[in-house]
C-alpha cells in the first residue's frame, strides 16, 4: 500500500506543505509569535524531513537533524497554548488548500489528523519545563490508520533500562461523541487531541496530562469500561477539588484498595486510587 509520505509526492510535496504552512503561520497574528525571536534557516526543510520520516519516508530527520526529544524541548516550557496551536491548525488546513492536497479527502484527513494530534499532544504536553521532556523519544510514525505501534508515544527506549515502557490508550464507547467530550472537558478538565474526519467523525481523542482515551461513538455498543487512573496524593487532591467546583458527582470504593469513582455520561467508570 502506498504510504502517505508516497501519496503526498514524497520530499519535494512535503517541502511544499512545509513552505505553505511556514507562509501562512508568519502572517498569522498569534502563531508568529512563535517565531518573534527568528528560527533556523533551514526551518522548511528540517520541517519537510520531520513530516516525512514521521508520515513513512526515510529517517533523514533522524539521522541528520535529532531524535523527537530535541523536537519536544523545542517546543516545550512555553506553558499552556491552546489557542495557538488551534490557530497553528487552521493554518495547516489552509496550507493543505493552498498547495492543492485538499482535493484528496482521505488524503487530506489523515494529514489533517496527523498535525492535529502531534500540535496537541506530542508538542503540547510539556508546558511547564523543556527539562521535563525524557531522553531518547523517537519519532511518531503514522499511518493512513492513525499512530503507528512503536512511535515515541506509544514505546519509549528508556536510558539504561533493560525493556521498553508500556502504553495503553484505552477505547471507551459512547453513544453520543459530542456530549461525552463535552463532558471530559468541561468536566473532567481533559483536551482534545484530535477528532476523525476535521471535527465531523465519530471518533475522537481526549487527554489530561499522559493519560489519553479514545472516545468513539457507537450505539450499538452497550458494554461499559472500567477504567483506573492513577494520581499522584496531591493530584488525586487537586482533582477531587476540581470535582467539587464543578459539581461534577463522585463516590468513594473499594476494590481492595479505597478508590474515588466518577461515571461519564455513557455509564463507563473510572476509578481513581488514592494513594497510600
Amino acid at each position: 500500500m502506498q504510504t502517505i509520505y508516497e501519496a503526498v509526492g514524497g520530499r519535494e510535496g512535503l517541502l511544499r506543505l512545509a513552505s505553505a504552512w511556514h507562509t501562512r503561520v508568519l502572517e498569522d497574528e498569534v502563531v508568529s509569535h512563535a517565531f518573534s525571536h527568528g528560527y533556523h534557516p533551514q526551518h522548511t526543510e528540517r520541517l519537510a524531513a520531520y513530516w516525512a520520516e514521521a508520515l513513512g519516508g526515510p529517517t533523514t530527520y533522524s539521522e541528520q537533524y535529532g531524535d523527537e526529544t530535541s523536537v519536544v524541548r523545542t517546543h516545550s516550557g512555553n506553558g499552556p497554548h491552546e489557542e495557538m496551536d488551534q490557530r497553528a491548525i487552521a493554518c495547516f488546513d489552509r496550507a493543505l488548500e493552498d498547495i492543492g492536497l485538499a482535493r484528496d479527502e482521505r488524503l487530506r484527513t489523515v494529514l489533517h489528523d496527523y498535525f492535529a494530534w502531534a500540535t496537541t499532544t506530542t508538542m503540547a504536553r510539556y508546558h511547564r519545563s523543556a527539562d521535563d521532556v525524557p531522553d531518547g523519544l523517537r519519532i511518531p510514525k503514522w499511518s493512513w490508520n492513525g499512530l503507528v505501534n512503536g512511535g515515541a508515544t506509544i514505546e519509549q527506549i528508556l536510558p539504561g533500562a533493560s525493556g521498553h515502557r508500556w502504553y495503553s490508550r484505552p477505547v471507551l464507547f459512547v453513544t453520543d461523541l459530542n456530549r461525552a467530550v463535552r463532558f471530559y472537558l468541561d468536566q473532567l478538565g481533559f483536551k482534545k487531541d484530535w477528532h476523525e474526519g476535521d471535527g465531523k467523525g465519530t471518533v475522537c481523542q481526549v487527554s489530561r496530562s499522559d493519560c489519553e482515551i479514545i472516545l468513539c461513538q457507537d450505539p450499538a455498543r452497550r458494554d461499559k469500561a472500567r477504567l483506573f487512573i492513577e494520581l499522584t496524593a496531591d493530584g488525586l487532591s487537586d482533582f477531587r477539588r476540581e470535582l467539587a467546583e464543578r459539581s461534577v458527582p463522585s463516590t468513594a470504593t473499594w476494590w481492595g484498595y479505597n478508590t474515588t469513582q466518577v461515571n461519564d455520561p455513557d455509564g463507563n467508570e473510572l476509578f481513581f486510587p488514592v494513594p497510600d
